[in-house]
C-alpha cells in the first residue's frame, strides 16, 4: 500500500499504473468507507449520479488517453475530510480485473507523521517467543497497522487491515506472527513473534495509521543470539548497556550504541559511521574506552556516556578538541 501525504487546498496525484498490454475497459476510484463509494468513474456509460458529491469537479486522468496504462487521477483543492484509503480498480480486455491500494492523509503542516524512534532493544536466544512492543496513541481509531523490517523484501512481517493479502508477508514469518492483544485496546499493537532464530535479527518499524491522527510510526531493534558462556567473574557482557553521545545546542548525534554486548550501528550517527571501535577487553576492567578513527574539527566538543551492568549504573563526561592546520597545495 502507498501513503501519500498532503495539506489542505493542495492538488494531489492519486498514481495507479495498470499493465500496458491490454485495452482498459472500465476505470474506478473508489473509497470503500464512503456512499456512494466512487471517486472517479471511466467508461462509456458513465454515469455522473454515482460520483460521491465531494469529489465533483475535483478528480480528472492525469492523462486522459491513459498511455502505457497510466490511470492516475489528480485531486483538486483536497480537504482533511479526503483523508482515506482509495482503491484503483481496472477492467482490461484481455487481462481480466487489476487494483491497486493507496491511503492519502491529508493534515495541517507538521502534522502528517509522529514517528518515534525508540530505544528500545529486545534480546533473544534461539527457539524463544518474544514481544515486540509498539503502542499507538489511544485517542483515534487504528484503521491499518503495519510491522515491517526494511532490509527484506517483501519487507511485511505483519499486516493487520480489511485488505490485507497473505502473500505480501515475507514467508520466514508465516504462522509465527500474531497480536498480542487481537483488540489493540489502548493503541496496543504489539505484537509476539515465535520461535525466533538468528535470521529474525535486524531493525523493525510498527507504522500505525489512524483516524484522526494521520500516520505514527516506531523502530526497534531485535537481536537473538546464542547464550553467551563466555562470562566473567565480575561482570557478564551480555549485561552491559552503553550510550555515548555528544552533546550540542540542537541534537545530540549518537557516538555509540551498546545493548546487552551487542553494537547497534543503527543508531549510530552517520557523523561517526564506520570511525568507532570499542575495547572490550578493556571493559572486563571496569573502564569504558572508544577509539576514534580519522578526526575532524566537527568530532570537537563535549561528550556524554552513561554506562548501566548488572551491578548497578553511572555516567562521565569528557571534551575532546580536535585542532588542525589548513595546507594548501602549490
Amino acid at each position: 500500500i502507498l501513503f501519500i501525504t498532503a495539506e489542505p487546498g493542495d492538488t494531489v496525484t492519486l498514481p495507479c499504473q495498470a499493465p500496458r498490454s491490454s485495452e482498459i475497459l472500465i476505470l474506478q476510484w473508489t473509497r470503500p468507507d464512503l456512499h456512494p463509494e466512487y471517486v472517479f468513474v471511466h467508461h462509456l456509460w458513465s454515469d455522473p449520479d454515482t460520483q460521491h458529491p465531494s469529489f465533483k469537479e475535483r478528480v480528472e486522468l492525469k492523462d486522459s488517453q491513459m498511455k502505457d496504462g497510466d490511470v492516475s487521477v489528480t485531486l483538486k483543492d483536497v480537504t482533511l475530510n479526503d483523508t482515506g484509503t482509495y482503491e484503483c480498480r481496472v477492467i482490461q480486455t484481455p487481462g481480466g480485473i487489476w487494483m491497486s491500494t493507496l491511503h492519502l492523509n491529508v493534515a495541517e503542516a507538521g502534522e502528517f507523521l509522529s514517528r518515534h524512534i525508540t530505544f528500545v532493544h529486545v534480546a533473544s536466544e534461539p527457539g524463544d517467543t518474544v514481544t515486540l512492543p509498539c503502542q499507538a496513541p489511544r485517542s483515534s481509531e487504528i484503521l491499518i497497522l503495519q510491522w515491517t523490517r526494511p532490509d527484506l523484501h517483501p519487507e511485511y512481517v505483519f499486516v493487520h487491515h480489511l485488505w490485507s493479502d497473505p502473500d505480501t508477508q515475507h514467508p520466514s514469518f508465516k504462522e509465527r506472527v500474531e497480536l498480542k492483544d487481537s483488540q489493540m485496546k489502548d493503541g496496543d499493537v504489539s505484537v509476539t513473534l515465535k520461535d525466533v532464530t538468528l535470521n529474525d535479527t535486524g531493525t523493525y518499524e510498527c507504522r500505525v495509521i489512524q483516524t484522526p491522527g494521520g500516520i505514527w510510526m516506531s523502530t526497534l531493534h531485535l537481536n537473538v543470539a546464542e547464550a553467551d558462556i563466555r562470562v566473567h567473574t565480575h561482570m557478564s557482557l551480555s549485561a552491559v548497556y552503553i550510550y555515548c553521545e555528544l552533546i550540542t545546542v540542537n541534537k545530540n548525534p549518537v557516538l555509540f550504541d551498546l545493548h546487552e554486548g551487542v553494537e547497534v550501528p543503527e543508531y549510530q550517527d552517520k557523523q561517526f559511521s564506520g570511525r568507532v571501535q570499542f575495547d572490550k577487553d578493556i571493559l572486563r576492567e571496569g573502564r569504558v574506552r572508544l577509539h576514534v578513527s580519522r578526526l575532524r574539527t566537527e568530532d570537537s566538543g563535549l561528550y556524554r556516556c552513561s554506562v548501566k551492568t548488572d551491578i548497578g549504573a553511572s555516567s562521565g563526561k569528557c571534551r575532546l578538541k580536535v585542532t588542525g592546520k589548513l595546507v594548501q597545495s602549490s
